[in-house]
C-alpha cells in the first residue's frame, strides 16, 4: 500500500513540474507564427586598409611626429594601418613618376607645387576642393592655395620663407656692417672670409652659396633674379631667361662665389645648413630649418647666429619660399579613408605638433594654426621669436618657381598675381637653373653664355612638352 502512495505522489510531482514549464513558455497566439530562435550576431568585421603616405620630410623630430600621429589616427581607426615611406625630397619628382608608370603610387605624398599640374591634368591626383572648404577656405593664407583648371588637387601644410644666416659674433668681432643691400653682402663676404690663425688658409668663409645640380642652388639663384626684377616666364609663359637683368643675377652669383668654401659644386639643401652649423662660414642663405638644426646638432652656436633678410639687389624683397603640399592620388584604392586621414594630418594640434618639428622653418599655411598656443608652447620658438617672426614674413612675399611667371610687376615690384606654370616640373627637374649657375662658378663660362644657355633650354624643354 505504501508504495502504491509513493509512486502516486512522484507521478503527481513529475506532472506538475511539467505544467510549470508548459507555462513557462507561453505558446503562440492564435494565427501568429512561432517565431524562430535568435542567434547573437558576431560583431562585424571591418576591411583592412593600408594607406602608403610618401614624404621628404626626413629630419628625426619630422619622422618622430609623423609616427605619433599615424598611431593616434590608428588607435581611433583600428582597421587602418600608415605605411610611412621617406625619401630624399629632390628625388620626389622622379620616384613619384616612376610609381604612376609602374601603376603603383602611393595613396598620399608630399609634392612641390610644381609638381601639381602635371600630375593633376594626367588625371593622377583627386579633387580636394570639398577638403579645402571643410577646413574653411578663407582660413588659409594667400597664395597657399592655387587651382587647375578651376580645382585644387592640393593640402598645404607648410610655407617657407628663405632669410641670410649669420654670424652675428664675428660681425661684431671684426667690426663689419650686417648686409642691407649688394654692395654691403660683397663687402661682408670679402672681409668675413678669414684665415683666423695666420697659418695662411682660410678657416672661415664669408657665405655659402650653392653650386650643386640640385633644386636648391636654383632657388638661390632665383632670388637673386626675381630681386632684379626678373622672372623665367612673362604671363604668356613665353621664356624669358635670356635678359640683362638674369645676365646681371648670374655675374653676382659668381662674384659672391668666390668667399665661398671649397665644394660648393656639391652643396644642396643640408650642406647649406651645415656650413653655417660647422662654423665654416660667417653667412648662409637659407629657411627656418637652420635655427632648429643648430639647437640640436650645433647648440654651442645658437647664441651667435641672427636672421635677417637676403638682399641680394632691391627691386623687391621677394626670396624663394612657397608652399609645401600633400595630395591623395586617383589609383588609391581607398580614397575616403585617404582624404579622412589628410584632414586629421593637416589640422587642429596635429597640425601645430608637426610645424614645431622644426621649428621655424614649416610655416603654418592658415591663420588659425599660426595663432595655435601649441604652436608657439616650444622653448626655441620662444627664445628665437624674433627670427622665426622674420622667416614667417618673409614666406608671405616669397615666391616659387611653378608660379612666379607674370608675378613681377615692369617696376620690379610685386605684382600679387600667380600663375601655375605648366612647363615648370619639367624644368626643374632637369636643373636648367642649377646648370646655368654651374657654366659660370664652376667652368669659368660667361653670365652671358649661361643665359643664353638657359634661354635655349627652357625653349627645348617646353617644344617637347608640347
Amino acid at each position: 500500500m505504501l508504495r502504491r502512495i509513493f509512486v502516486l505522489t512522484i507521478t503527481l510531482l513529475l506532472v506538475s513540474m511539467l505544467a510549470a514549464c508548459a507555462q513557462a513558455t507561453p505558446a503562440p497566439s492564435e494565427g501568429e507564427p512561432a517565431q524562430p530562435e535568435v542567434e547573437a550576431e558576431e560583431p562585424e568585421q571591418m576591411e583592412p586598409i593600408t594607406l602608403r603616405f610618401m614624404s621628404g620630410e626626413t629630419d628625426p623630430p619630422s619622422v618622430e611626429a609623423y609616427n605619433e600621429i599615424f598611431a593616434a589616427y590608428e588607435a581611433e581607426h583600428p582597421n587602418v594601418t600608415i605605411e610611412l615611406e621617406l625619401i630624399n625630397a629632390d628625388d620626389l619628382h622622379t620616384k613619384i613618376g616612376t610609381l604612376i608608370a609602374t601603376g603603383n603610387p602611393p595613396d598620399l605624398a608630399q609634392l612641390d607645387p610644381q609638381q601639381v599640374y602635371p600630375f593633376a591634368t594626367e588625371g593622377h591626383l583627386l579633387i580636394l576642393d570639398e577638403l579645402i572648404d571643410q577646413v574653411g577656405r578663407e582660413d588659409f593664407l594667400g597664395g597657399s592655395l592655387f587651382e587647375v583648371n578651376g580645382h585644387v588637387y592640393h593640402m598645404p601644410y607648410a610655407g617657407a620663407g628663405s632669410v641670410n644666416w649669420i654670424r652675428a659674433d664675428l660681425f661684431e668681432e671684426y667690426g663689419v656692417k650686417i648686409p642691407t643691400n649688394q654692395a654691403e653682402l660683397l663687402d661682408a663676404a670679402e672681409k668675413l672670409t678669414l684665415d683666423t690663425d695666420g697659418d695662411g688658409t682660410i678657416d672661415i668663409y664669408g657665405i655659402a652659396l650653392p653650386a650643386g645640380t640640385n633644386k636648391w642652388t636654383g632657388h638661390v639663384f632665383n632670388t637673386a633674379m626675381w630681386q632684379n626684377g626678373q622672372t623665367m616666364f612673362d604671363c604668356d609663359f613665353n621664356v624669358t631667361f635670356d635678359t640683362p637683368e638674369t645676365v646681371e643675377a648670374l655675374r653676382l652669383y659668381g662674384e659672391l662665389t668666390k668667399f665661398s668654401p671649397p665644394g660648393i659644386g656639391g652643396y644642396s639643401y643640408y650642406e647649406s645648413i651645415e656650413a653655417i652649423g660647422s662654423g665654416a662660414v660667417a653667412m648662409s642663405p637659407y629657411m627656418g630649418r637652420t635655427l632648429s638644426w643648430i639647437a640640436q646638432n650645433s647648440p654651442d652656436l645658437l647664441d651667435k647666429i641672427k636672421a635677417i633678410p637676403l638682399v641680394f639687389f632691391d627691386e623687391n624683397n621677394a626670396n624663394y619660399g612657397g608652399w609645401n603640399v600633400y595630395t591623395v592620388f586617383s589609383a588609391s584604392k581607398h580614397p575616403e579613408e585617404a582624404k579622412d586621414f589628410l584632414a586629421y594630418l593637416t589640422t587642429d594640434d596635429n597640425a601645430a605638433l608637426f610645424s614645431r618639428t622644426a621649428q621655424g622653418h614649416l610655416v603654418p599655411p592658415t591663420y588659425s594654426l599660426l595663432a595655435s598656443e601649441l604652436l608657439w608652447e616650444d622653448e626655441l620658438m620662444q627664445s628665437r621669436k624674433e627670427d622665426v617672426d622674420l622667416v614667417f614674413e618673409m614666406a608671405n612675399s616669397s615666391l616659387h618657381p611653378a608660379y612666379e611667371a607674370c608675378s613681377i610687376a615692369a617696376d620690379g615690384s610685386l605684382s600679387g598675381t600667380s600663375m601655375l606654370n605648366p612647363y615648370m616640373g619639367a624644368i626643374i627637374a632637369q636643373n636648367v637653373r642649377a646648370t646655368a649657375v654651374q657654366m659660370v662658378v664652376l667652368d669659368g663660362k660667361s653670365p652671358e653664355e649661361a643665359a643664353a644657355w638657359g634661354q635655349a633650354e627652357m625653349e627645348r624643354i617646353i617644344a617637347e612638352y608640347e
